[in-house]
């Protein structure tokens, strides 16, 4: 507890200086400073007594200072379980006005860290209820100390009262207005730009300047905005923007570089600011004016740095803007994180670049990657499956397309998701065609080359996109590989698989209870030679769907292998830009990560790790988000396989020429047994060629699982008995002679097989004779009653 010397002692040191003021030469304003310094000596001297009467005679605390007093007193003596029952009587106290208002005196005189010192204090009761309670009564007594002083410092008619006697006639009020305004610190600027603004050539005015330059340098971010024009207005105001140049030059404040890069360049500003916003910017960069770099130039590259995440930010803190409208600024600041931040800031410098030179190039590039970066990165499992936001689509379908292929290319070079995608589906919607020519050298470029991008979403929307480009535009590898994306994307079962290669014999239930612990479907593949075909290369058919999410590489292959398989499965286009988990024996762990470092996909563990716990499903969820941003949804599944499906659909009526269908078959053939493509995937069937296609449509006619798809499949079989002659055996014949025979006469499927048979059966004209002779007209349909 402070003694009462000690707390003179505070009194002279702190506010010694006003205590002086008493000289009469403005009676009515002397009063009120010489009120003031009496209230806060009259505070100590309360405490004083309060620790006099509490000390002395135990009487009873009744005010917020007495209660301040007794805690601090039965601290002293050890008492915490009493000082603890005063600060409850203290937070109770009524009325909370009076209260708080004790409380903002007490913070004047002691500082906050009085307060915080109640922190340290380890056991209040060993009493476990009354120690929890005094605990979080000591969060309460902190907290609402600091909202009454934010309140009162943040006070406006307090800040205004001071900032008027900034001006007043004697230096003992003016020192004290000043320190008084120093202790609202950046609450205080807005109030002072605004009396800066508005007073210029007025006695006030230099008081203000000063202020403002002998405050701390906290309060200089409050006003960085201002140097901002925020409308044509604005930016012709001279005198401001003059002073607070002169101010940051002075304090040699770096914090509004930023901001002068613009201001010297743009001829918006009036020619007196440019030249000294150039001034300044010499200045603080400590170089010649002459070398002052370019303004358009420096502009891009820190939106470059914000857009690349390279401009490091206070940690755990949030960025902090104080909105400026070109007349006032706002009280309360705009906190953005981190990552908005970059946006606003990124953005901003590039559209500053943009005002010098509306045909900057480089600028429209950052500014466009990251709008698309920011816009569409937080729903990016949505782009494929929801319709483009309309002022979006129109931007991206007018824009110069030249900028879109441009800024396409460097997203994929930059492995930027959300930017690729809507650029794909805006340039598939134009149709243009320069997207998909190769490079001069015949290397593949946009659309093109995003048909081959490790990542099934791009896969997906450059394939959409091509199939809107022109034919003429359509190389032969495009044909090729949209009909085998085309039949992963088909061979997907909307389920979330994890590749698991080389998997150590005898441990592959382990492994299996752990994969699908992770959440994932296990396919287990023995050893890295099955997973690919010896005589090209290429990933089997088996695997080859588009349903993996995980790649796991264990540890059942010999050391000499990995990097082999490691390498081959990185540079396959279909599965290198899946997460990888690698696990590997402990010995192995530091070689094996070594070997992998440069790929930010690939995370290395130890055997004994690879257990479904906590950590490691963490692990692999933000290794998943991290490679993919999200896993594919069931939406884009759907869409993904509607797409698919049409296209082959389209290809086997011969709408797409130039493509091969064969490679699709298999898949083909296995959405037969699916619910939603099975009646397309007959259609397709009956405009192939060969003799198993017959077949199969043959077996469908006769005696398919579901009766409704008896019918088109017997459309479809004589469609290809039509084109391609009798390719079925006797025996299938047979069987459809025997269900002719067996379908209800008159019914459309009875029909149909008369249609088949006769095919089959080719009659001659003796035939056709006898049918003519024995043929009998159908009954007259009875006449209905009147």
């Amino acid at each position: 507890m402070f003694s009462a010397r000690l707390i003179r002692h505070l009194v002279l040191g702190f506010a010694g200086v006003y205590l002086l003021a008493q000289t009469p030469a403005r009676a009515q304003d002397d009063e009120k400073v010489k009120q003031e310094a009496i209230n806060k000596r009259k505070t100590f001297e309360l405490l004083d007594k309060a620790n006099e009467e509490y000390r002395v005679f135990f009487k009873r605390p009744e005010t917020a200072i007495e209660f301040w007093s007794a805690i601090k007193f039965e601290m002293d003596l050890g008492k915490f379980d009493l000082a603890g029952l005063h600060m409850k009587l203290l937070l109770e106290k009524m009325p909370p006005e009076d209260v708080d208002k004790d409380l903002v005196k007490l913070e004047e005189a002691e500082g906050m860290s009085a307060f915080l010192r109640l922190k340290q204090v380890r056991q209040w009761s060993e009493h476990p209820p009354f120690q929890k309670e005094a605990t979080a009564n000591v969060e309460l007594l902190i907290e609402r100390v600091t909202k009454a002083v934010e309140k009162h410092l943040s006070d406006p008619d307090r800040i205004k009262k001071y900032l008027a006697r900034l001006d007043a006639e004697t230096p003992e009020e003016r020192a004290y207005a000043y320190l008084q305004i120093a202790r609202s610190r950046e609450r205080a600027v807005p109030y002072l730009i605004e009396a800066l603004r508005v007073n210029h050539g007025k006695s006030l005015w230099p008081r203000v300047r000063e202020t403002l330059l002998r405050m701390g340098p906290e309060t200089v971010p409050v006003y960085l905005e201002v140097f901002k024009a925020a409308n044509d207005k604005d930016y012709k105001d001279l005198e401001l923007r003059l002073t607070l140049l002169d101010l940051v030059k002075e304090r040699d404040d770096k914090r509004v570089i930023p901001y002068l890069w613009h201001m010297h360049a743009s001829k918006k500003y009036p020619d007196a600011v440019r030249k000294r916003a150039k001034e300044v910017l010499a200045s603080l960069l400590r170089i010649g004016i002459e070398d002052v770099p370019d303004a358009k130039q420096t502009l891009i590259y820190m939106a470059e740095r914000y857009y690349q995440q390279k401009v490091p930010f206070p940690e755990g803190k949030p960025v902090q803007i104080w909105p400026w409208d070109g007349e006032k600024i706002e009280l309360r600041p705009v906190e953005l994180s981190p990552y908005r931040a970059e946006e606003f800031f990124g953005a901003r410098h590039a559209k500053e670049a943009l005002d010098l030179d509306p045909g900057y190039q480089p600028a429209q590039v950052v500014l466009l990657s990251l709008m698309l970066e920011r816009y569409y990165k937080p729903k990016i499992d949505q782009i494929l499956t929801e319709p483009m936001p309309p002022n979006m689509h129109q931007l991206l379908t007018t824009i110069d397309a030249d900028l879109v292929i441009r800024v396409l290319e460097r997203a994929m070079e930059e492995k930027q998701v959300p930017v690729i995608l809507p650029l794909l589906q805006a340039l598939g919607e134009r149709g243009e065609a320069r997207a998909a020519h190769p490079k001069p050298g015949g290397q593949p470029r946009g659309i093109v080359q995003a048909l081959y991008y490790p990542d099934r979403r791009v896969q997906f929307a450059a394939m959409k996109a091509m199939l809107n480009m022109p034919p003429t535009v359509r190389p032969a590898v495009a044909s090729n590989r949209i009909v085998e994306l085309a039949r992963r994307f088909l061979a997907t079962d909307l389920k979330s698989k994890a590749l698991v290669i080389a998997s150590p014999v005898g441990e592959e239930a382990k492994i299996r209870d752990v994969v699908n612990g992770l959440g994932f479907v296990d396919v287990l593949v023995e050893t890295p030679a099955k997973l690919f075909d010896p005589k090209t290369g290429a990933l089997k058919t088996e695997y080859n769907s588009a349903d993996f999410d995980l790649v796991i590489l264990q540890r059942g292959m010999a050391e000499g292998q990995f990097p082999y398989v490691y390498a081959k499965i990185r540079q396959y286009y279909d599965f290198g830009g899946l997460p990888m988990l690698i696990v590997v024996d402990k010995a192995r762990e530091r070689t094996v990560k070594n070997l992998v470092a440069s790929n930010p996909d690939a995370i290395v563990i130890p055997t004994e790790r690879f257990k479904v716990d906590e950590d490691l499903k963490t692990l692999v969820d933000a290794q998943v988000k991290k490679a993919q941003l999200a896993k594919l949804t069931p939406a884009e599944h759907k869409e993904f396989k509607g797409l698919s499906m049409f296209t082959l659909w389209r290809i086997g009526k011969g709408d797409l020429e130039g493509y091969d269908i064969n490679p699709a078959l298999d898949v083909i053939v296995e959405q037969l047994k699916s619910k939603e493509y099975a009646l397309v995937a007959v259609e397709i069937l009956g405009r192939l060629p060969g003799r198993d296609i017959q077949s199969r449509l043959a077996k469908i006619t006769v005696g398919a699982d579901d009766p409704n798809l008896r019918m088109p499949a017997a459309i479809e079989l004589n469609r290809h008995l039509q084109q391609n002659g009798v390719l079925i055996d006797q025996n299938q014949q047979k069987e459809l002679i025997a269900a002719q025979k067996q379908a209800a006469e008159g019914t459309p499927f009875r029909a149909q097989l008369n249609i088949t048979v006769s095919q089959m059966t080719r009659p001659n004209s003796t035939r056709t004779g006898a049918d003519l002779s024995n043929f009998r007209p159908d009954a007259a349909a009875p006449k209905k009653e009147k």
